[in-house]
């Protein structure tokens, strides 16, 4: 990528009002599209991914208005972006722990609703250690999950 930006920089660039003429500037066309188009992918699957931890309604249960949809189709995640979905699940890791952490002082550690706590934290832990996992994040992504596990005490 590098290499692109300083040849793009170079004098042998030349962009006429017919669109680009340079070998060096279409490659950098090329490559601006490809980290694009890579940037949509990541994106939409870490919303998906988290979405569907979160609990976000599926597509597929509302019919009337997504006619035709599947599970395939996924959840609707609204105007969210990988990283404040990230900063959500990171916010409800916390929640969750603060709640855990009560149910347990009560004693009530082998309640349903302290199995519940649990579970829900595991599964979104699960998402983020998994996305993680797959290098799908940015670095800025990566940050931003590393301190929700470090919040927890699990990074």
């Amino acid at each position: 990528m590098t290499d692109i930006i300083e040849r793009l920089r170079s004098p042998e660039v030349f962009i006429d009002m017919g669109g680009m003429t340079s070998p060096v500037a279409r490659l950098a066309a090329d490559e601006i599209e490809r980290l694009r188009m890579g940037y949509t992918t990541l994106n939409d699957e870490v919303c998906q991914r988290l979405g569907k931890a979160l609990g976000y309604p599926w597509f597929k249960d509302d019919q009337e208005n997504f006619p035709g949809a599947t599970e395939e189709s996924g959840v609707c995640t609204g105007e969210h972006v990988a990283e404040t979905i990230a900063a959500e699940a990171a916010r409800r890791i916390s929640s969750l722990e603060a709640e855990l952490d009560e149910a347990i002082q009560r004693g009530n550690d082998w309640c349903d609703q302290a199995r519940k706590l649990r579970d829900e934290r595991d599964r979104l832990r699960w998402a983020l250690k998994k996305i993680a996992r797959d290098r799908l994040l940015d670095t800025e992504m990566e940050e931003i999950a590393r301190a929700a596990l470090k919040e927890t005490g699990h990074g």
